[in-house]
């Protein structure tokens, strides 16, 4: 392969394939992101007790007992919603991140032999001054 041919092939697969394969990478990170702070999961039992820590009422007419009940079980989804909003909105947040990421690689990637070709004519132009 002559190197013409090699710098049009490169050429090529930057501005084509390269973009494809950058997203698909991309969207894996990002997928990951999704399912490490569990972020469907969490939205899905938003409300659900904590480590399912609930206490059953055992009948009878006993008020003390029945308030009791109601007072720990509320008590724990109480603790169980405080602990999934901040993950899922640390979730949410990097997920953005990651999303505003993707366009920064993009117009990086499409400069980047614009930028390498600047800094090796910069770097000749240091070299004879």
């Amino acid at each position: 392969m002559s190197l013409p041919q090699f710098f049009v092939s490169y050429f090529v697969w930057h501005y084509t394939k390269a973009y494809v394969q950058l997203f698909s990478v991309w969207r894996n990170y990002f997928h990951f992101i999704l399912q490490f702070f569990s972020v469907g999961l969490l939205l899905r039992t938003l409300f659900a007790p904590w480590k399912r820590i609930v206490d059953v009422y055992q009948g009878g007419f006993h008020i003390e007992e029945y308030f009791a009940t109601i007072l720990v079980n509320l008590f724990s989804r109480v603790v169980g919603f405080s602990i999934r909003v901040p993950l899922i909105l640390i979730g949410l947040v990097l997920s953005g991140c990651m999303l505003m990421g993707l366009g920064v690689l993009y117009i990086y990637w499409t400069l980047f032999p614009l930028i390498i070709c600047g800094l090796i004519v910069t770097g000749f132009s240091f070299l004879y001054v």
